[in-house]
């Protein structure tokens, strides 16, 4: 499944001791010193807005960091945990409807591992950008295959993957299409792509930022969790429906902690499984 090289697209790519190397332009992936598979291009892909450069958000990721080393608000306690992995939870139920995969099942944005850590003796591969993340994924899973990589440039080959997951990421990508996109790109045509997102804007997610997150920003590191939140949660949960639905087949949403309330205002997360839409050829050529 890994043969893409993020360089040139190329899907050819051939093992060599210590990694994977392009038959095409010669890039090598190599697994670094916690065991992680790096993937990532030569040269950054696309570029994002300055914003993101700003000393505001600098800070903001620096806090980031403290928080997940320290232990994340979110999952301190049996009742935020409760929420706070709802939308996993309803992502391992899907999984294990859809019955045994022709293949691992691959996380897109893991983290350090919250789902895969659901998903039991099940073969899986986390993905992520994030390095320290992934250390810990190994630390946590040493037999698990940790591939530090771009959701927007994949090194799996088109059309190689029967399941990919994604919790709680789509609502972060500001490339968010493209993401999409790829995610279409690296999917078998009868593959499932099982994603939850967020009820953004719902009293559940205010009452939260009201209570929990927003006090604890403002008291450890002086940031507002509404400003932070406007770059992070970037999309909310109609725009990222509205655009899947562009690539992708989607079975009814389901609602959690409380599916028998599909209301957004009272869960915390969407969960969906879709299936790749036939690709328009006469589309694809013209981009």
């Amino acid at each position: 499944m890994i043969r893409r090289c993020t360089d040139c697209g190329d899907e050819t790519m051939a093992p060599e001791p210590g990694g994977l190397r392009c038959r095409r332009c010669g890039h090598r992936y190599r697994f670094d010193a916690n065991g992680v598979l790096v993937a990532l291009p030569s040269t950054p892909g696309l570029g994002l807005p300055a914003f993101y450069r700003s000393r505001f958000y600098a800070r903001w990721l620096r806090a980031w960091d403290d928080m997940v080393a320290k232990g994340w608000v979110i999952y301190e306690r049996p009742l935020y945990r409760f929420f706070s992995l709802s939308g996993h939870r309803r992502i391992r139920a899907a999984l294990e409807a859809l019955g045994p995969p022709d293949g691992p099942v691959v996380d897109l944005g893991c983290g350090d591992g919250r789902l895969l850590g659901l998903l039991g003796p099940r073969s899986a591969i986390g993905v992520d950008l994030n390095a320290a993340f992934l250390a810990r994924l190994k630390a946590r899973a040493p037999a698990a295959l940790a591939v530090q990589a771009d959701f927007n440039n994949l090194p799996f080959a088109t059309g190689s993957l029967s399941c990919c997951t994604s919790a709680h990421v789509l609502e972060h990508l500001y490339f968010l299409a493209e993401g999409l996109e790829e995610v279409h790109r690296v999917l078998a045509a009868d593959g499932r792509f099982l994603f939850t997102i967020p009820t953004e804007g719902g009293v559940g997610w205010e009452l939260g930022r009201r209570l929990v997150t927003g006090p604890r920003l403002r008291r450890d590191y002086r940031l507002d969790v509404q400003d932070v939140m406007a770059i992070e949660h970037i999309n909310d949960a109609r725009r990222v429906l509205r655009l899947a639905r562009l690539y992708f087949r989607l079975d009814r949403p389901a609602y959690a902690p409380f599916p028998f309330v599909p209301l957004r205002s009272l869960n915390s997360s969407i969960t969906v499984a879709a299936a790749p839409l036939p690709v328009d050829h006469e589309l694809r050529a013209a981009a």
